[in-house]
């Protein structure tokens, strides 16, 4: 792990990163970004991966905060819906 947290591969890429790439058989473009979906920056299981543009994983975050401020809980599966519905992230 990383200082913040995150898995690198051997030649110093974001773990997290390449699984997506593999994934979808093609290099992430700039702007797209991959979120942990139960916020645990080590857990790199495809489940728990998802692909959204940086402004979506913002937008995401900033509800996700809004959330737990207010002390809401935020069930997996309610996230995972969410994060396709209103945010339009590709799940794995």
């Amino acid at each position: 792990k990383n200082e913040s947290g995150y898995i690198l591969t051997q030649n110093g890429n974001y773990e997290h990163r390449e699984i997506v790439e593999k994934l979808i058989n093609r290099q992430l473009e700039q702007g797209e970004e991959v979120h942990h979906i139960n916020g645990i920056k080590w857990d790199n299981r495809k489940s728990n991966l998802a692909l959204m543009t940086r402004e979506q994983h913002l937008r995401w975050h900033q509800k996700l905060e809004w959330m737990w401020n207010k002390r809401y809980k935020t069930p997996m599966r309610w996230q995972r819906q969410q994060l396709v519905e209103y945010f339009g992230a590709k799940l794995f």
